[in-house]
């Protein structure tokens, strides 16, 4: 099974690596909505996520506390928004500890953007601080470009370690995602799980910041997704995969950044009727509507359809629906992005444009930090080569 191992946030399982979820897609399709997908852990709700931390650098000896004069946020690399030399007088900062290994980190992502909207003009200063790095780990800078709008607060990147031991170890803290709220008087005023308490607390603390209307509606959104969920399950169990495919539309239009990928259960669903025109349909009514500006969950569609370890034979794949998902992804991506390009050049490989389907896989191969990726596009780089006429 193809293993692109570029860990990026996707619209069903932000804490799933991106070549296990492209894996998954293409596999099994919508079996994955079932026991599959719960079991491996990719279906996680809101309300599971807040219980959930991934443990990183040892517990100090919490020296730093609500109530505490905060630290300076000063060693640190600014990867998004403007650099914070010192708190504000007045002004209240929220300090998500994430990192892009950490799958709970990337489940919370969502709420600590929604935070940061309607906080915005509120003098709130919403600030990533990305700790706590591992080898292969899907660099920072190039996660939060690929997030876009769906990321829109500040980031800032911890330097040698010393802003994960200012705050979190001194905080005696030891697993992420953490919040930290520093208030008006630059004091820490709240410390926890960005999805258990963080919404109430800066009620507390923000004038004119609604905390009670946001969680309902949070709560209500959850409460769709679940429902929606059930109904996708239902009826995959009575293979009524015209349901299934209708219902897949509606998780993704919840939220189409997050929920994308279910569209492409839904188009795999119908590709098991006897009305072989409906697939296609769904299909570009998808690409044209429900995933139109979302790159990732384009990709991935146009990715399901051209894989090569995928057992459907060549003739009966739809190129034609993978080459216009590819292309609203590439365009999104301003031809930057390197998984993007991967597929791009397989399709152009498909199509017997050998020679360009080798410039694009270097494209994408000088565009990535991350190793284990390089090493996946490396693999189908040397297949192109291999292809390539010969003199």
């Amino acid at each position: 099974m193809t293993s692109r191992m570029h860990d990026l946030t996707l619209a069903l399982a932000p804490r799933c690596a991106r070549g296990a979820l492209r894996s998954a897609v293409v596999a099994a399709g919508p079996c994955l909505v079932g026991a599959a997908l719960l079991a491996s852990g990719m279906l996680m709700s809101p309300t599971a996520a807040a219980a959930a931390l991934a443990v990183g650098a040892p517990v100090g000896d919490g020296t730093l506390a609500v109530g505490s004069v905060a630290p300076p946020l000063v060693d640190v690399t600014w990867v998004q928004g403007k650099e914070v030399p010192a708190w504000g007088p007045g002004q209240v900062y929220v300090l998500d500890f994430w990192a892009t290994w950490c799958g709970p980190c990337r489940e919370s992502i969502p709420h600590i953007n929604a935070l940061s909207q309607s906080l915005e003009g509120k003098g709130v200063h919403v600030i990533g601080v990305a700790i706590w790095p591992r080898p292969g780990m899907v660099p920072t800078a190039d996660f939060v470009k690929q997030k876009g709008a769906a990321m829109g607060y500040g980031i800032a990147e911890d330097r040698g370690g010393r802003t994960a031991n200012a705050f979190m170890t001194a905080a005696g803290r030891n697993g992420i995602p953490t919040v930290m709220i520093v208030d008006g008087e630059g004091k820490i005023a709240w410390i926890g799980h960005p999805m258990n308490g963080l919404t109430e607390e800066l009620g507390k603390l923000v004038p004119g910041f609604d905390a009670v209307n946001f969680s309902k509606e949070r709560l209500e959104r959850e409460a769709a997704y679940n429902a929606l969920i059930t109904s996708m399950k239902a009826a995959e169990k009575a293979q009524d995969w015209a349901t299934f495919a209708e219902t897949s539309v509606k998780v993704a239009e919840l939220d189409a950044a997050r929920n994308g990928v279910f569209v492409i259960y839904g188009y795999q669903a119908l590709l098991k009727l006897d009305d072989k025109t409906v697939a296609p349909d769904f299909g570009r009514a998808a690409v044209a509507g429900t995933l139109k500006d979302q790159a990732e969950p384009l990709n991935l569609f146009a990715w399901s359809i051209v894989d090569p370890d995928v057992e459907t034979p060549m003739a009966e794949r739809d190129l034609e629906l993978a080459r216009m998902a590819v292309a609203r992804a590439d365009a999104l991506s301003e031809h930057k992005d390197p998984s993007v390009l991967d597929t791009l050049a397989r399709l152009q490989f498909l199509d017997g444009a050998v020679e360009q389907a080798i410039a694009t896989q270097r494209q994408a191969m000088d565009l990535t930090s991350d190793e284990a990726l390089k090493k996946d596009l490396k693999t189908r780089l040397d297949e192109y080569v291999r292809a390539a006429p010969k003199g």
